[in-house]
């Protein structure tokens, strides 16, 4: 039996990190001692807030604003994880808030590389990457632990099961210019599979053009500082109304983009179950129709209200018997 940590949304960098303080990260710790020995930590993206934080903030814990001048990093706190778990791998999948972490490996493989080993440019730049050489090794000072980036998803196999793992930004159409995945391919006659590969390599575009807007305008401080003081009522606004207002974490328009993204962003159809982050509200569901029959989402660390809870998490059990239902648990403190 082995077991797996998925976490999304934990913010590093914004002053509502719960995880800026060891209060909270000791009390995942002391929660995680059940869910023993645990192999695998999965970052589901917006790990670093690079939009409303520099590097330096959200890495070592600086913040520039709040009652505290100096917290705790996402380099302390990955390793304090790492050390008291035991956990060897860790997967990180990239958010919006993270885009740039992708964005880097991207021009490191594409551009940086070829260049130094003098080959030609080949002009074209693909959205489906492993990079498991990944410049994040660097923060790593536990022994015999590696991180690989991985983007747009990452596929596991769950006790003879499939599942993919995202943050899932590109559920949201206010995150590719208003454009939803669901309708993209929707209401199209059969496509071939090339028809397929452009059509889903133009979403992307889009999406990846919406992030690198977003964050040009994050880095100039007083312009990270503007969207900060207009982002935080906003979602505060949207976790006290619009979050009430959907009994389920998963809206008609969210669940229509993942099966769409299912049918045509992943290899296999034949997925299982999908877990995601991005809305910051933590939850499962059991779909009687479509392509997925299991979706979970792992909720945040962002502490947007006096309300919510210090963060929210998902644990995998991979014994090889148990159902999806029962394997995959969602978990707040």
């Amino acid at each position: 039996m082995e077991f797996s940590l998925v976490v999304s949304d934990l913010h590093f960098g914004d002053s509502r990190c719960s995880l800026h303080s060891m209060k909270t990260a000791d009390s995942l710790i002391s929660y995680l001692q059940n869910y023993q020995p645990l192999t695998e930590i999965i970052l589901l993206g917006d790990i670093l807030d690079l939009q409303l934080a520099n590097w330096a903030q959200a890495m070592e814990g600086r913040i520039l604003k709040g009652p505290k001048k100096r917290a705790v990093g996402f380099r302390y706190f990955l390793n304090y994880l790492l050390e008291k778990t035991g956990a060897k791998k860790i997967v990180y999948v990239p958010g919006n808030h993270d885009y740039r972490i992708f964005d880097y490996h991207s021009l490191e493989r594409h551009l940086i590389t070829p260049l130094r080993e003098g080959r030609k440019l080949s002009g074209k730049i693909s959205f489906f990457r492993n990079f498991a050489k990944s410049f994040l090794q660097g923060i790593i000072s536990v022994p015999d632990a590696k991180i690989e980036v991985i983007y747009p998803h990452y596929t596991m196999r769950v006790n003879r099961k499939r599942i993919i793992l995202t943050h899932g930004h590109f559920f949201d159409p206010t995150q590719a210019f208003n454009h939803e995945i669901g309708k993209v391919f929707s209401g199209r006659d059969p496509l071939t599979k090339e028809e397929i590969r452009k059509v889903r390599h133009a979403y992307f575009r889009r999406v990846s053009l919406y992030q690198n807007v977003v964050s040009g305008f994050s880095m100039k401080r007083e312009l990270r500082e503007w969207f900060s003081s207009l982002y935080e009522p906003m979602t505060a606004f949207s976790t006290k109304f619009l979050h009430r207002k959907h009994k389920s974490f998963l809206t008609p328009a969210m669940k229509r983009s993942l099966e769409h993204y299912v049918l045509y962003c992943c290899r296999s159809k034949k997925v299982d179950g999908v877990i995601f982050g991005h809305t910051h509200k933590p939850g499962k569901a059991t779909l009687e129709k479509g392509p997925v029959r299991h979706v979970w989402n792992c909720g945040t660390f962002l502490r947007e209200s006096s309300h919510s809870p210090m963060g929210s998490f998902i644990t995998i059990c991979n014994d090889g018997k148990s159902d999806l239902d029962t394997a995959v648990q969602v978990h707040k403190i």
